[in-house]
């Protein structure tokens, strides 16, 4: 049934449905790692990585830093949507690139 399909209509489906993936996923995954790091939303988690990181810094991490993107992300801050767009972007290369690849041989 596939077969009668046009190619740029399975394109576009797969694009679509990387996008999706890649937009939902990236969230939930983001926040569950830096969770496990120590990365909350009310802040560093005492005696995690994290905690440990920061005490490195003597308390005063710089703005922009790896670290504070970290936390901003974790707080849902402008940094997740970021990260949600790179997700989106990684989805549909994820959904496009292999049956392009498929098609070419």
């Amino acid at each position: 049934m596939l077969q009668f399909i046009p190619p740029a209509f399975k394109v576009v489906a797969l694009a679509a449905t990387g996008c999706a993936i890649g937009t939902v996923i990236t969230v939930p995954l983001t926040t569950t790692l830096l969770g496990a790091v120590g990365f909350s939303s009310g802040g560093v988690v005492a005696g995690s990585t994290a905690a440990t990181i920061q005490s490195s810094y003597a308390g005063f991490v710089t703005s922009g830093s790896l670290f504070a993107i970290a936390q901003s992300a974790a707080t849902g801050g402008a940094v997740l949507g970021a990260i949600q767009t790179v997700g989106a972007v990684l989805g549909v290369a994820g959904g496009v690139i292999p049956y392009m690849a498929a098609v070419a041989t």
